[in-house]
């Protein structure tokens, strides 16, 4: 049993992997510019003006310091083999990132769409600075993964609280990535290969877990 779900998460890290490799091939050609432009004009012209502060408000959850709060609080879940596992990680996604921003010329959204309430910033000032992949999005979905995890295998949990658990988990990361392009600071692209980097990384916790407890058995 243990074994199989092991070898899923595996094969998910891989095929996470794989489309991010893909996806950033696509980037890199420019052929998701059109896209991009589209659908934050159609994103930022259905919402109302209303929801913004809401966004500004969630998308600091997405931010540096308070993800690496919540990576360290789940880490008192593992462990020690698994927590060297996850900062090791946790640190070489973000050269991932920075390497995609310092090489991919993809610029982030004009200013013009720029929604950011200064009050609200944690800080998140506006940046015309290169921005494939979203670290907001990485992080979140990194996150997430690693709480899923966390849950799925706890075998004293009634199914439903899992299901509200891995539901609440990635609706929020999927509300931080949504809450970035509408604010105006990244494209749809860019939260696309955060989320695909993030849950690839995250994949590859889980699996360890799983195989950290099939050598204890």
């Amino acid at each position: 049993m243990h074994h199989s779900v092991s070898k899923r998460f595996i094969i998910g890290s891989c095929f996470f992997f794989g489309l991010f490799a893909l996806f950033t091939l696509y980037i890199k050609l420019d052929l998701f510019v059109q896209h991009d432009f589209d659908l934050l004009v159609k994103l930022q012209n259905k919402l109302p003006q209303t929801i913004y502060p809401f966004f500004s408000m969630v998308v600091v959850l997405g931010s540096f310091i308070p993800s690496s709060i919540l990576v360290v609080l789940l880490m008192k879940f593992r462990n020690r083999y698994e927590n060297l596992a996850t900062i090791t990680l946790f640190g070489s996604m973000h050269v991932v990132e920075i390497i995609g921003k310092f090489f991919l010329d993809h610029k982030g959204p004009p200013y013009r769409f720029f929604k950011q309430n200064p009050a609200l910033s944690f800080p998140l000032e506006y940046s015309i600075s290169h921005s494939y992949p979203s670290g907001h999005a990485l992080r979140a979905f990194f996150i997430a993964t690693l709480i899923v995890s966390l849950v799925i295998r706890k075998k004293n949990i009634d199914a439903r609280y899992k299901i509200s658990a891995i539901l609440f988990s990635f609706t929020t990361a999927l509300t931080i990535a949504i809450g970035k392009v509408a604010l105006g600071h990244h494209w749809v692209s860019d939260t696309v290969g955060g989320l695909l980097l993030g849950i690839g990384c995250g994949c590859i916790i889980a699996s360890l877990k799983k195989q950290h407890m099939e050598q204890r058995a």
